[in-house]
């Protein structure tokens, strides 16, 4: 079975549990690179990641196939939050994720 690279931004403005993404990526921060076993299903996917990218019984980025990116002080990945997986934007809403439009520069 073959990897995927799924990139995982966290966004830098307190959405307030609001599910309306921002629209600009300077109000994302890339934080993690998470490799998970192929799989059908992206969405079966975006849950394997957002779990290794949550603080559960120990920090993150301690997960195997989980690669930080910048300083450990990263809070877990939660709603409105984006996922990149080969040029296909998902945003973590309240309930599961959400095709996004790419965030503009």
């Amino acid at each position: 079975m073959s990897n995927n690279i799924f990139k995982v931004y966290h966004s830098k403005i307190n959405c307030g549990y609001v599910n309306v993404p921002n629209k600009r990526m300077e109000n994302y921060e890339l934080v993690a690179e998470v490799i998970v076993s192929k799989r059908e299903i992206v969405n079966t996917n975006l849950e394997i990641v957002f779990a290794l990218t949550n603080h559960i019984d120990f920090d993150w980025w301690e997960n195997e196939g989980v690669k930080l990116v910048g300083a450990k002080n990263k809070r877990s990945t939660s709603v409105g939050d984006l996922i990149e997986y080969n040029g296909t934007w998902w945003y973590c809403d309240l309930v599961g994720w959400v095709r996004n439009s790419v965030p503009t520069e």
